[in-house]
């Protein structure tokens, strides 16, 4: 027995048995006892002593720490008082589980009194097990055995994730590191590529972060498959997956290209509402790098390029890519680039409101031309006509004109939706869905114009549609470089006696051809549509995005139509 502190504090009011006896049986494990009442560290030492164990003391949990972190031969378990005066028995597990070095250390708490919320509290944080008082000494003395002869496994250190198969992050740097020396003493051809989905990024504060876990975990089943025997993939950070892959680069290539088309194909399902993501694939090989986090971080700028085009081709690390260490000075004024710009165009705001003008008066008064009296009515002026005007728009747009009657016919119409399938693989699907559930009574074809660098998997169900619906036209533009250019293609196609041009994102109301055609057939020319925000309760962005919409297009718009006899929109 080794006596690290013993505090001269008296002993405790509490329901502890008396000391076992001094009966020693031959040492079958090493026990840190952590409590600060002696009495209690004195029944305990002789209890768990009598079964054998070789028991340390220790009577504060900054002292428990002190001999975790400073002994060579570490306990085989942690038996831990929560009623530590100073640093709690919590705080201690929190310590020891948050340490690399002892997180797998098993840990028992003991309680004064059985409590729920403590025990829940204890669990949580990583005790292993919890006992309260009184309790049998030979039920203590069993848990104890049991820690010993089954230690818990920290998730970083198993092998793979139960639910998934992923290497955790630890376990996939050991094997980083295997796969780099392997390559580097035997030339064996391996690379690491970075597989992540920026949109879960921008989705993660409406959809939380479990629902954001769910879908990692998801596209780790979804791609498990597509590796072969000699491959691994594991989880890195931020959710993103890392795939250590065997052989050449055509292979490689095949393999990366089939994980893309995958994960872009598919769509998540969280609670009824479908997402479909774009993922971004970065690689480099292990050959020719100092050393193995070198090659990850090469395959990861990669990724940062694929994130940028997001045209769902894998990108291979080139010198290019390297990023030189910038200057303290450089880093230091990258670090207050955005906020020095925030103020820089605040300064710039106030000396063409404020300064310049102060200038112009301060100069014109120096030669006897005193203009403050006549610049000030005019602004008064400018102000109060924009206000009226303001005013004037929104009690029009109180009042919209009637609706004209329903003409009796109805001619063909043709709706015309422009798309880049890279970025907007994850809605077009949805969106001709809307359009296919349309309400107008005469022909309505619906043309689908789109350019992709590469035949995406989202190509076939829009394929599997035509085949459904033939007033369903696929059309795909080659060498288009906007989607100008794909409206323009479609307008060789055009069947309609109108046309409606939407965007990929775009679900019309079931009723809104019939509408545009009631107007049309009156006289208008053009109808415009009311655009509205389908998640604009989702988050404070998006209400703030709704909130403009309205104003936009339920007041601005139509009054202004209504007070000048004509509207202008631009995007």
């Amino acid at each position: 027995m080794t006596l690290s502190e013993l505090d001269p504090a008296p002993p405790r009011d509490g329901p502890w048995r008396e000391p076992a006896p001094a009966r020693r049986s031959p040492v079958t494990g090493r026990v840190l006892l952590v409590d600060d009442d002696p009495r209690r560290r004195l029944e305990l030492d002789g209890l768990l002593g009598a079964a054998g164990y070789d028991v340390h003391l220790a009577a504060s949990a900054r002292v428990a720490l002190g001999m975790l972190a400073g002994s060579s031969a570490r306990p085989d378990v942690v038996v831990a008082a929560t009623d530590l005066r100073g640093m709690s028995g919590f705080a201690l597990v929190r310590a020891v589980r948050s340490d690399a070095a002892t997180e797998d250390v098993p840990l028992v708490l003991l309680a004064p009194e059985h409590r729920s919320d403590e025990a829940v509290r204890g669990l949580g944080l990583g005790a292993d097990d919890y006992l309260a008082h009184p309790m049998d000494p030979s039920e203590l003395v069993a848990r104890v055995r049991a820690r010993i002869d089954r230690p818990p496994v920290p998730a970083s250190g198993r092998s793979a994730e139960r639910a998934t198969g992923l290497l955790p992050e630890s376990a996939l740097g050991r094997a980083l590191e295997r796969e780099w020396t392997r390559s580097a003493t035997d030339g064996t051809v391996a690379s690491v590529a970075v597989v992540r989905l920026p949109d879960l990024d921008r989705l993660a504060g409406r959809i939380g972060p479990g629902a954001a876990a769910e879908i990692s975990a998801r596209t780790a089943e979804l791609v498990g498959d597509l590796l072969g025997p000699l491959d691994s993939l594991g989880r890195g950070r931020h959710g993103q997956l890392i795939a250590l892959l065997a052989g050449d680069d055509d292979r490689l290539c095949e393999v990366l290209d089939r994980i893309a088309q995958r994960v872009a194909g598919h769509a998540y399902d969280l609670g009824g509402e479908l997402l479909r993501l774009t993922p971004a694939v970065g690689y480099a090989g292990l050959r020719g790098t100092v050393t193995a986090r070198d090659a990850l971080r090469r395959a990861e700028r990669a990724a940062d390029r694929a994130a940028v085009l997001l045209d769902l081709r894998p990108v291979r690390w080139t010198a290019e890519m390297v990023r030189h260490r910038p200057p303290a000075l450089s880093r230091l004024l990258a670090l207050i680039a955005t906020p020095a710009r925030v103020v820089l165009q605040t300064a710039i705001a106030l000396l063409a409101a404020c300064a310049v003008p102060y200038a112009l008066y301060a100069v014109l008064a120096a030669h006897g031309h005193d203009i403050t009296g006549p610049a000030y009515l005019a602004v008064v002026a400018a102000l109060v006509g924009t206000g009226v005007l303001i005013m004037a728009e929104g009690v029009l747009a109180r009042r919209p004109p009637d609706l004209p009657p329903e003409p009796a016919h109805h001619p063909a119409a043709t709706a015309i939706i422009a798309a880049y399938l890279p970025n907007e693989a994850a809605t077009i699907v949805e969106t001709v869905h809307a359009f296919l559930a349309l309400d107008y009574p005469g022909p309505l074809q619906l043309i689908v114009a789109y350019n992709t660098p590469q035949s995406l998997p989202v190509e076939a169900e829009l394929r599997a549609l035509a085949r459904a619906h033939p007033q369903l036209l696929l059309l795909r533009v080659p060498d288009s470089e906007s989607k100008a250019q794909n409206v323009n293609a479609a307008l060789d196609h055009v069947q309609g006696e109108f046309v409606g041009l939407f965007d990929a994102d775009h679900h019309p109301d079931p009723g809104s051809f019939c509408r545009a055609w009631r107007w049309l057939a009156a006289g208008h020319d053009v109808v415009q549509g009311h655009s509205v925000v389908r998640n604009g309760s989702s988050s404070l962005l998006a209400r703030t995005v709704a909130v403009e919409f309205a104003a936009i297009y339920g007041v601005s718009h139509p009054g202004r139509a209504r007070l000048h006899g004509f509207a202008i929109f631009g995007g």
